[in-house]
């Protein structure tokens, strides 16, 4: 084997480790999710149930708790959407999320890592919360006369007691429920297809009374939710002004790395030919790497990284 298909061995191996790197950031953070639950909140539930006494207070100063007349009225007088809000609760989310998260991954895999990115960010900031604020859903407040009405209408199994080894039910503020949904909302209003732009306010606006009715947010959790996913995205942009704004020489050594790998993806020889020339993509990234070197202007760096021939000019 030559050095450059040993090269080209080592390059397809680490894709493979990219994959697994992001199941892993993944599954990671779930399991951070069940840690901060099990292990760093003492006495949750008795400290769940007074918070959420002063949940329930402070809407009620404010005028805002409709959740227990909205439920009343749902059950009397149209329990078909109560059994529909509660599959809706159910089937649009999870399944949602990772359809969209894989299909992102194969086909757009850098508009995955921006909102996966501001997906992460949410989750940080959320489990900050949960960890300070432990917060009991208004479906555990049977004494107020809210009821479970997923539990009494179906599908009894999810939120069953076999299942609640898998999620803290004392994660209610904020409601990373609503807060990923109003995400998707953004990412189908900024879409050019003009059929699933609609779904950018219909889908947060269903999500926000599935889980409202169904007993399993107050509304100021929905509120935290999209104060949370807003702030998200305001440190994502941020942090990527200031990524933006690193050094020439940085930027030059980035891009020389990014060609170099690209060049040996596509240079792996064949028994045919020992070396295949730059593909025409890996032409372009060439010529536009060239163009941004130009741009960087007369950087100091420990090493070459343009050609003598070449005289850069400085950006104006």
């Amino acid at each position: 084997m030559t050095r450059r298909s040993t090269l080209a061995s080592l390059m397809e191996r680490w894709e493979v480790l990219k994959h697994l790197r992001e199941l892993t950031l993944l599954v990671g953070a779930y399991f951070l999710y069940m840690f901060i639950r099990k292990y760093l909140i003492p006495n949750i539930e008795l400290t769940a149930f007074e918070n959420a006494a002063r949940v329930v207070t402070i809407e009620g100063a404010l005028g805002l708790l409709w959740e227990l007349e909205w439920q009343s009225w749902a059950i009397k007088s149209a329990k078909a959407v109560v059994i529909i809000l509660n599959w809706a609760y159910i089937v649009t989310f999870w399944p949602i999320i990772i359809a969209t998260g894989v299909i992102l991954y194969i086909f757009s895999h850098d508009r995955y890592i921006y909102y996966r990115n501001i997906i992460l960010i949410s989750f940080v900031l959320a489990l900050i919360l949960y960890a300070a604020f432990p917060l009991a859903p208004p479906r555990y407040l049977g004494d107020l006369g809210f009821i479970d009405t997923i539990q009494r209408f179906g599908p009894t199994w999810y939120g069953s007691r076999e299942m609640q080894v898998y999620y803290n039910a004392f994660a209610a503020m904020p409601s990373l429920h609503f807060a990923w949904t109003v995400l998707f909302g953004v990412m189908f209003l900024r879409t050019k297809n003009p059929w699933i732009r609609p779904f950018g306010v219909i889908y947060p606006t269903v999500t926000f009374f599935a889980i409202t009715i169904t007993g399993n947010h107050y509304i100021l959790d929905a509120i935290g939710g999209g104060a949370v996913i807003a702030a998200s995205f305001g440190v994502y942009a941020y942090a990527r002004r200031i990524n933006d704004e690193q050094p020439p020489w940085l930027v030059q050594a980035k891009l020389r790395v990014s060609l170099a790998a690209e060049h040996l993806k596509n240079s792996t020889p064949s028994p045919q030919d020992d070396f295949q020339p730059f593909s025409s993509d890996s032409s372009r990234r060439e010529s536009a790497y060239r163009e941004s070197l130009k741009s960087c202007g007369d950087t100091p760096f420990p090493f070459p990284l343009t050609d003598q021939s070449e005289s850069p000019q400085r950006r104006t």
